[in-house]
């Protein structure tokens, strides 16, 4: 089931994000999806451990147009809504800290996608276990 769910998010899924980028100390950087939600990828590379938010029509190889929500920096995911989830990342420097709202098509959309990443999360986590 694990391997399953995460090939699906290797290939990735659309839907509605929202990325803010709060600096705590600094200048904050900017993200693609700031200033209102926008159609995108939402996508798991297991080689960086890190989730990832293309915007759609844009090409993934482009650094600028990717936001990267790094598995061992997750610090919060929950619902968030009846149809979005909250993913909220802190940098391991404690500078920045991401937030991500993913707007699903539904509620039942939006728990299959939660709980099948509460559950994958610990085993990805593992660095001993290959996907």
């Amino acid at each position: 089931m694990v391997q399953d769910f995460m090939s699906m998010l290797a290939h990735g899924l659309y839907v509605f994000a929202n990325v803010e980028k709060v600096a705590i100390n600094g200048e904050p950087e900017r993200s693609i999806f700031e200033g209102g939600f926008k159609l995108g990828v939402f996508s798991f590379d297991e080689g960086d451990k890190r989730f990832s938010i293309t915007p759609a029509g844009r090409d993934p190889q482009q650094e600028q147009s990717i936001e990267r929500l790094y598995v061992n920096d997750l610090t919060r995911l929950a619902a968030f809504g009846p149809q979005s989830l909250l993913l909220e990342c802190s940098k391991t420097t404690g500078e920045l800290i991401i937030r991500a709202e993913i707007v699903l098509s539904d509620e039942n959309d939006r728990d299959v996608l939660l709980n099948g990443l509460r559950q994958c999360l610990p085993i990805v986590k593992d660095e001993k276990m290959s996907l």
